[in-house]
């Protein structure tokens, strides 16, 4: 038996499109976070 209820109403379907970029903002985000470390080294090693 599944518990996940299917959303049918255009107000949750908008709900859960504003959820959904969000998360991938989320996402984003923490991506740039976790390789900006390496980026500043490489180009401080390279560069200067």
């Amino acid at each position: 038996m599944n518990t996940m209820t299917i959303a049918s109403s255009p107000t949750s379907t908008a709900a859960l499109k504003r959820e959904l970029k969000a998360a991938e903002a989320r996402k984003r985000t923490m991506a740039l976070l976790l390789i900006a470390p390496l980026a500043i080294f490489l180009l401080l090693v390279f560069v200067v």
